[in-house]
C-alpha cells in the first residue's frame, strides 16, 4: 500500500469535536464538510486555535492527506469564520 499524495485545499464546514480528555474537554476537532466528509484537524498551532470554534462554520486552508485507514487529515495553515455571503463567491 502506498500513501496518497498531499495537496493544499480550502474546505468549508462545521467544526466538530473529535477527541476528548479524561475530564470531557475537547482536545481535537474535525471539520465536517457539506458532503459529510470529516477532515481531522492536525494538532498544530492553527489546529489548536480551532478548538474555540466548535459548532461554528469555518473556511480552512491547509494540506490535506488521506491516511491508509481512509481518514482525511488537514494541517491547517489559515482559517476564518465562514460568512454566508462568501458562498456567493464560490
Amino acid at each position: 500500500m502506498t500513501k496518497k499524495k498531499t495537496k493544499e485545499r480550502t474546505i468549508t464546514g462545521i467544526v466538530v469535536p473529535d477527541d476528548w480528555d479524561e475530564n470531557g474537554n475537547v482536545i481535537r476537532v474535525a471539520i465536517k464538510a457539506p458532503d459529510y466528509v470529516e477532515y481531522v484537524v492536525e494538532r498544530n498551532r492553527k489546529g489548536k486555535e480551532l478548538l474555540t470554534f466548535v459548532d461554528e462554520k469555518v473556511k480552512a486552508t491547509g494540506t490535506v492527506r488521506e491516511r491508509l485507514d481512509g481518514d482525511m487529515i488537514i494541517t491547517v495553515k489559515s482559517y476564518e469564520p465562514f460568512k454566508e455571503n462568501d458562498e456567493d463567491r464560490g
